[in-house]
């Protein structure tokens, strides 16, 4: 859980460096905004695409607006977003996540 807790520090910095040239997309989960549908983690994404990875957002989106957003703000390219909260509460319909 260091690396979950701690995104910032040397040692992981360094780590990533390495695993960017062998695994070049990730799957970012904010813990403490999975399935709570508190808004995707905007601000970790771009941090970990600024490292040089593309990201499949997970955690936090709500609803297509939040969709919006992870394609207007990331400075990156998100290839997906995991959504299984929204569409179990019903806040997010299946054809809200295709591409406009």
């Amino acid at each position: 859980t260091r690396y979950w807790r701690d995104w910032s520090s040397d040692v992981c910095s360094s780590d990533l460096a390495w695993l960017a040239a062998f695994q070049p997309r990730l799957v970012v989960t904010d813990i403490d905004a999975d399935g709570a549908l508190s808004g995707p983690p905007v601000t970790l994404l771009e941090d970990v695409a600024r490292r040089g990875f593309e990201v499949i957002a997970s955690g936090g989106v709500r609803d297509r607006a939040d969709l919006r957003t992870l394609l207007a703000r990331v400075e990156c390219d998100v290839s997906g977003a995991i959504v299984g909260a929204a569409l179990h509460a019903g806040r997010l319909a299946l054809s809200d996540c295709y591409a406009q």
